[in-house]
């Protein structure tokens, strides 16, 4: 749809330009400024441009240089402000006035390529309106009646009539006639250019005018006449001056002259006239909508040649030029409006959004192609304001209207964004602008001008951003949250320093770590913290740091408020003029690995004693089963000898040989015990009442030079130990202090209850749990250290020779490893030795002391009645027990191994005892054998005899009823007094 534009001469389509170029160029305010009277004027503006000082200016400064002027954030007088650009408007290559479009608040950006060209196309518009102004006002002046001046032929083709001429006269009336009719059909045929209307005119005048013999058209310029067209004698590129010749004052006054002999003439130019052979002229201005453009010439050579009809012919003729031209000026006038539609049209269908105007009510005019493009309607139907709202979206109808309602009362802007249906049945979010133009002259609204762009996807990705933005600050406020309470939870001590060592920043973890508070420690020096030994190693790390060395894993110690320190590893980096560390407290880690090498220390004592123990273990018990058949051979040497009568001198020799047996059992019995080997008869125990019981004992055994103090714990715990081994350990640990007192002193024996958690229980070797403690302190001499680590080794002393055999406190060792526990020893030299003995808390109830046999039991002295099995895979002492049981008139079955004894106890002989070793050869040892002999017979009885007690036979399991251990080395006498009791007892 082309714009509309008002009549000629009214302002109205300029003020119309004025409101589409700030439309186009997204502006508030547009003016159009034109040369008249010798100044520039404002002719139609739009918004707070018309009238605007600064607008004027910057026109002036446009038509000034013939340039494009644009100016962003600052005003024309140099202050900062809002935005303007202009463009000449040039008219035939003459600047006739400038564009110019103005926003006082500020603007991001300058006008975009698309927004320059369409500032430029719409002043060409405003030239065009110009000329089609001036053409229109051209045509009406050569209408008015003028002296000397017919009515041209383009009057007479408007009246459809042929071009009137002067009342016939004279013969050649009819030719001239004929000749005018010529060039009125010529020019109506079309003569496009102004040298093809000057050339026609000058070949017809001399048909018309019959005197003439030359013709010419001259046209100023500068300040001469330049012919345009010749015809006939006259001479080509005739240059005639402005002054001195008939031409120019003909052009100069504006009438019409004539000559009868040039080269008298003053008024001509005689000395061309006589070189050119002109006699005669005649000189008719041309005229053009109230001005003169140019003049006719005709010339003759012969005097006097042209009447007042030639005069008349050649106003009619330089009528027609000037018709002719004025009609080339409308033509071209339409044609340049024409071309500014088809430019502004190309533009709106040009840019992305859809371009609109509309009447003052809203009825819809004018829409660009990209209306068609979004809603499918053609932009030739005509669009109300119903058919309008019923394409918004219903949730945004209500909002719109009242915008548009209120825009349109109060003759201001239209802005709003809504939802418009789209030719797919979507709807798209539009951002919808109008502009209201305004008459100049009445102030009335007259049109709409507007445009709406698609803003969805830009209102889709704020929207997303909106959201992104909000996921953002939310992580953000995540990530703090995390970061303070890492920062606050941390056990980790964080902080950030100076380059030069001042703390600034510190987490809570300092306070817990060092018992600083935090204000105590910011913009402390970091070295005074440091423990003196350790701050040469500081400076080196700050050093390092301030050269951009990262630091990991340095370790240093940190003065505590309470005067201690503490052991820190440290990582620390530098990142700007600040250092980042974490120091992370590993002050038990420093513990925990002294704690590790003392353990491994204990570890290889532990191994070494373990091998010696395994070693004497083996020994003694081998040494066991040779005492064993060493004594019982003397046992029944001495029987024999005694039934035998005979000489009694020899039982001196028996007794020296059996106390010496006696001692080399004894021996055994300790070495057995360092090795854990012996054999135990655990019961619960309370060690404070045991110690209480031996309290006389030890006095006597201690003598009166030293104070003896027993200490007691209220409700002391029970454990499940051998009661008698218990006893033996506490009277050689009271023996030991007494020697290391020569001199007196204080012995105090203290039993109490522990607690031992994990890091207690590491130290100490043993599982956490409950120990009753069994204490030995004396005030001797004490030992020095490598002398106590060697303390529990069997066979060292540090008493004389011969005063000591080195197994005393290694047989205290064993006996303690053996009860699940652990012995402890702490001396000094000159400040007394301590023994610790650690026994595990027992549960279960308190044994009760053994009673006397009651009356009416089986002596064990009398006679039995019964068989015996004797397994023993030691020849000797298999050949001296059966000795022993046949001698008190007992069957006998003896084997070596438990293979061939098992055998025996599944055949239906009588079986009533089973007398076997502990550890035999084969694949079951004496524990087994048991238990399969009361598989088959459950009422066998069971007497163990053993060099030790094994470990998977009898330590780990309670002895059943029935069943009972005698241990190597025996005499025959306790043998045989063993196997008559449990044959005599029951279950």
């Amino acid at each position: 749809m082309p714009l509309g534009r008002a009549g000629a001469g009214s302002g109205a389509a300029f003020g119309e330009l004025a409101a589409l170029a700030a439309m186009l160029c997204g502006t508030d305010a547009a003016a159009i400024f034109l040369f008249g009277e010798g100044k520039l004027r404002q002719v139609a503006g739009h918004g707070v441009a018309a009238g605007s000082g600064h607008a004027g200016r910057l026109c002036a400064d446009i038509a000034a240089s013939g340039k494009r002027l644009e100016l962003l954030g600052t005003e024309p007088d140099g202050t900062p402000g809002g935005f303007f650009a202009g463009e000449p408007v040039i008219l035939r290559g003459t600047i006739i006035g400038a564009l110019c479009v103005h926003q006082p608040r500020p603007r991001g950006d300058a006008l975009g390529a698309a927004q320059a060209r369409a500032l430029r196309s719409i002043a060409g518009r405003v030239a065009a309106e110009v000329a089609l102004h001036r053409a229109e006002a051209a045509a009406q002046a050569a209408a008015a009646p003028r002296p000397n001046i017919l009515l041209g032929w383009r009057e007479a083709e408007r009246l459809d009539r042929p071009v009137p001429l002067l009342p016939e006269g004279g013969r050649n009336a009819w030719a001239e006639q004929e000749a005018l009719l010529a060039a009125q059909r010529r020019f109506a045929q079309g003569l496009h250019t102004e040298a093809e209307i000057w050339q026609a005119v000058a070949d017809i005048s001399l048909h018309v005018v019959r005197a003439a013999q030359g013709a010419c058209v001259a046209v100023p310029e500068d300040d001469v006449l330049v012919s345009r067209a010749v015809a006939g004698t006259m001479p080509p590129d005739i240059r005639t001056p402005l002054r001195g010749s008939l031409s120019g004052l003909c052009l100069r006054e504006g009438i019409a002259l004539r000559t009868g002999e040039a080269q008298s003439d003053p008024r001509t130019g005689t000395a061309s006239n006589v070189a050119a052979g002109i006699h005669s002229g005649i000189a008719v201005p041309i005229p053009k909508r109230g001005s003169f453009v140019g003049v006719l010439r005709l010339v003759s050579a012969a005097p006097n040649a042209f009447s007042e009809r030639d005069m008349a012919l050649a106003q009619i003729l330089a009528s027609i030029i000037g018709t002719g031209l004025g009609g080339l000026d409308e033509e071209r006038a339409r044609h340049a409006a024409l071309e500014a539609d088809a430019r502004l049209r190309l533009m709106a269908d040009a840019v992305p959004g859809i371009i609109w105007q509309s009447d003052a009510e809203g009825r819809v005019d004018f829409l660009n192609r990209r209306w068609t493009e979004f809603t499918g309607i053609p932009v030739d139907q005509a669009l109300d304001e119903q058919r309008w709202l019923d394409m918004l979206h219903p949730e945004d109808r209500a909002a719109t209207l009242a915008a548009w309602t209120r825009a349109r009362d109060e003759g201001g802007e239209y802005r709003i964004s809504h939802r418009q249906l789209r030719r797919d049945g979507s709807y798209r979010w539009l951002l919808t602008i109008g502009l209201p133009y305004h008459d100049p002259m009445t102030g009335r609204l007259r049109r709409w001008f507007g445009s709406s762009v698609d803003v969805h996807d830009e209102l889709e990705a704020q929207a997303t951003v909106r959201r992104l933005n909000a996921e953002l600050e939310k992580l953000i406020a995540e990530r703090t949250q995390e970061r303070d309470q890492v920062w606050n939870s941390s056990t980790d001590m964080l902080c950030v320093i100076t380059l030069e060592g001042r703390l600034t920043s510190v987490n809570p973890a300092w306070t817990a770590v060092l018992g600083w508070e935090e204000g105590a420690l910011r913009n402390r020096d970091v070295l005074d913290l440091t423990h003196p030994e350790d701050r040469s190693a500081g400076l080196a790390t700050l050093e390092a740091l301030r050269q951009g060395r990262p630091q990991f894993n340095r370790i240093n110690r940190m003065c505590h408020r309470d005067g201690g320190h503490r052991w820190l590893s440290w990582n620390a980096a530098v990142a700007g003029n600040r250092i980042y560390a974490t120091a992370r407290d590993i002050t038990a880690e420093r513990e925990r690995e002294e704690a590790r090498m003392q353990l491994e220390e204990q570890l290889r004592q532990s191994q070494k004693m373990e091998a010696v123990g395994q070693l004497t273990g083996g020994l003694a018990h081998d040494f066991n089963n040779l005492l064993t058949g060493v004594i019982g051979s003397l046992d029944l040497l001495e029987a024999r000898l005694g039934t035998d009568g005979r000489s009694m001198e020899l039982d001196r020799y028996l007794m020296a040989a059996r106390g010496s047996a006696e001692r080399a059992a004894a021996l055994t019995h300790r070495l057995l015990a360092f090795s854990r080997r012996q054999t135990l008869d655990p019961r619960p125990t309370r060690p404070d009442a045991l110690a209480a019981g031996m309290e006389e004992l030890v006095r006597r055994t201690v003598g009166p030079a030293i104070e003896l103090q027993l200490r007691h714990e209220a409700e002391s715990w029970t454990t499940l130990c051998d009661p008698n081994q218990l006893e033996s350990a506490l009277l050689n640990l009271c023996i030991n202090a007494r020697d290391a007192m020569p001199a007196g002193g204080r012995l105090v024996i203290a039993t109490a209850n522990r607690r031992l958690d994990g890091r207690a229980a590491r130290l100490l070797d043993l599982a956490p749990g409950c120990y009753v403690m069994l204490e030995v302190a004396d005030t001797g001499e004490g030992m020095p250290r490598e002398v106590s680590a060697r303390a529990f080794d069997p066979f060292f002393t540090t008493k004389p020779i011969g005063k000591g055999t080195g197994l005393g406190l290694s047989m205290v060792y064993g006996f303690a490893r053996q009860s699940g526990g652990r012995a402890v020893i702490n001396s000094q030299p000159g400040q007394g030795t301590t023994v610790s003995l650690y026994l595990p808390r027992h549960l279960g109830a308190e044994d009760a002391p053994e009673e006397e046999m009651p009356a009416g039991e089986p002596d064990p002295a009398e006679a039995a009645d019964g068989s015996v099995l004797i397994v023993e895979d030691e020849p000797t002492i298999r050949m001296l027990v059966r000795e022993v049981v046949r001698g008190m008139g007992l069957a006998v079955l003896e084997s070596a191994d438990a293979t061939a004894a098992l055998a025996l106890l599944q055949s239906p002989r009588r079986i009533d005892l089973l007398l076997t070793d502990v550890g035999l050869p084969g694949s079951l040892n004496g524990r087994q054998l048991a238990d399969a002999a009361r598989a088959a017979r459950p009422s066998i009885k069971v007497l163990f005899i053993t060099g030790y007690t094994e470990e998977a036979a009898l330590r780990g399991d309670a002895l059943a009823p029935g069943m009972a251990v005698l241990t190597k080395p025996f005499s025959m006498e306790e043998l045989a007094s063993r196997v008559r009791r449990m044959l005599a007892e029951g279950f």
